[in-house]
């Protein structure tokens, strides 16, 4: 009887410590931003000024390119420096390769998640109500 219960927690031993542990992503946190509108994400204020042009290929739609949209952002930050910037973000890229930097310090990173609405052929010629997610780490 000693002799199994030794074996049934040598096996039971064995087989939790030989299970991998998976690693589990730390959840993003993202900002929607309005356009217009303006936010502040720890010391840097960014303003969603306006979209130049949206020219994705709208969802259900085979294009010969994927498009592209561009916005204009106004960023300053708490040492005082501001700008204005251009961002061009591409249409249908996979998610992994869509990080659009907008700010980076030691303490911040910043970068563009989406933005919304992505384009479909239902939207006809009416201008969509945009926001930009915009995520911290």
């Amino acid at each position: 009887m000693k002799k199994l219960v030794v074996l049934v927690t040598l096996l039971f031993v064995s087989i939790t410590f030989a299970q991998e542990e998976t690693p589990v992503d730390v959840p993003k946190i993202a900002v929607k931003i309005p356009l217009g509108e303006t936010v502040q994400i720890a010391d840097v204020t960014i303003r969603f000024v306006e979209v130049l042009e949206d020219s994705r290929c709208p969802t259900n739609v085979t294009c010969v390119w994927a498009g592209e949209a561009r916005i204009v952002l106004e960023m300053s930050a708490a040492n005082g420096q501001s700008e204005r910037k251009e961002v061009t973000l591409k249409g249908q890229v996979p998610p992994s390769e869509m990080i659009h930097t907008i700010f980076k310090d030691s303490d911040l990173h910043l970068y563009i998640m989406a933005l919304n609405p992505y384009p479909t052929s239902a939207l006809g010629g009416e201008q969509p109500n945009y926001t930009l997610l915009v995520c911290h780490e």
